[in-house]
This record gives structure tokens, sequence and C-alpha cells, in this order.
């Protein structure tokens, strides 16, 4: 249960802004994953001695159910994807690719029900079907070497005075102390961004905070970051440094 445990704790800690009407809702985040987990376990495919389970879940939603998550979507999608991720490598299970879940509006599924259609597909997005194929996959990607993608070369952010060296695949900033970078700044929300790595490059993803992230001076929601770049996350300016060479100046 520390998969869900924590999922449960990524809800409640995002109980800022919109995630607070979820509270109120009854389809809760949790449901989804609980139901996620059920499916993934339905659907195991045993080949080359390694039990796989579908890495491409689609959730589909009602329309107005969809509309609760619509502020941090993103967000939900990639936590859904991590819990899965955690929970099949309690359970020992492979994936061919990296685990993903999309959520879907459909007319036709009844208010905070859910309906979920899960695969397994190749590195390309084709359905894999039955045992050969498995055996045929392109690549396996382990579930342990889902966030193994970590950077070959020096990632820093310049905040203040200090020189923050990233190597993590994922790393997460806001207010609370559980953050892997935690900004001491009321204005700062207790989750209120994420730097993900990936494909050679890291993208900065804000998490429905109360008072915004931007790039450049431009708020975004999610960026590919250059070095160079001037983050500002509430009311905290740092820079982003890609290489070997440190910023002459630190950030004011």
């Amino acid at each position: 249960m520390k998969g869900l445990a924590r999922f449960e704790e990524f809800t409640e800690r995002m109980g800022e802004g919109s995630f607070a009407r979820l509270l109120g809702s009854r389809l809760q985040p949790v449901e989804i994953a609980k139901r996620l987990a059920r499916i993934m376990d339905d659907r195991q495919t045993i080949a080359a001695g390694k039990v796989f389970v579908p890495n491409r879940y689609q959730v589909f939603l009602h329309p107005e159910t969809l509309a609760e998550f619509a502020s941090f979507q993103t967000a939900l999608e990639e936590e859904l994807a991590a819990y899965l991720a955690e929970t099949a490598q309690r359970r020992q299970f492979a994936f061919i690719g990296v685990p993903r879940v999309s959520l879907r509006s459909d007319s036709a599924v009844k208010p905070n029900a859910v309906q979920i259609e899960a695969h397994i597909t190749d590195l390309a997005g084709i359905d894999i079907e039955g045992p050969a194929e498995l055996k045929q996959a392109t690549r396996e990607l382990r579930v342990e070497d889902i966030r193994a993608a970590t950077p070959k070369e020096p990632f820093t952010l310049v905040l203040d005075d200090r020189v923050l060296a990233l190597t993590q695949s994922r790393v997460t900033l806001g207010r609370s102390l559980d953050n892997d970078i935690v900004l001491d700044d009321p204005s700062v929300s207790r989750r209120h961004a994420v730097l993900v790595f990936q494909h050679g490059y890291y993208t900065l993803r804000d998490l429905n905070s109360s008072y915004g992230t931007q790039v450049n001076g431009q708020p975004i929601r999610e960026a590919v970051l250059n070095d160079g770049d001037r983050l500002t996350v509430a009311a905290v300016n740092m820079v982003f440094r890609r290489g070997p060479r440190s910023p002459a100046h630190p950030v004011k």
C-alpha cells in the first residue's frame, strides 16, 4: 500500500486552488489510481520468463467530470503513471516502454464513472498482441529503469548564492519540506512545480500553483528549458544552466 499512500499524500498536498474542489467531488483521484492498478493486474501477459503489463492507459471520463481535473490534468496523469510504475515494481511486473496515462473526455461515460482502455505497445505506439510479438519487441524497459534516464552532463539551478546540481530525472520544487528543492517563501505553493528530464532536456511544469510559474518573464504551464533561462517560481527567481560552465553572477 506504500505507493497508494504516496498517491493519497500527493492529492492532499495539492489541496490548494482548484484542487480544493476535489474534496467535494464524488470521484477522487485515488479511485482512478485503484482502477488503473486493477486493470494492470488483469492484463498480464507472460513472455520470455517475465510478466508484462500494459504501458499505455486511456482513462475515459464524462466531460463534466474531466473538467474538474482540467487545470492540473498533466500533473495528475504523471502521478498516476508514477503510481503504476511503483506498483508494478513491487509486483515484479515488466513494461515495454514507459507507462503513460491519458485522461480523455467521453460523453458516453456516466458522470463520476471511469472507463479504462489498456494496451501493451512498442516504442512506436503500435499495439503488441501476444507473447510472440512481445519477444520480438524492439526494446524492453524494466520498471526499475523507468526513471533511470538521468542527465549525463551538468545541469544546475542558480538560486541566490547557491548552485544546485540537477542529477535526477524528476525534481520537485515547492514550499513543503518533502520537495527536492524547498523554496521558503510564502508566495510559493506547497507543491509548486516539477522539473522532468526527458530526451536530453529538462521540462519545467507548473503544478496548478497559486501564483504561477514563469520562464523568461512569460507565464507557463509547461516549457522546455535552455541554458540561461530565467525561472520565476511565484516570487522566487533562479537561472537554469546547462553545461560545465558556472554562471558569472547569482540570481538576485
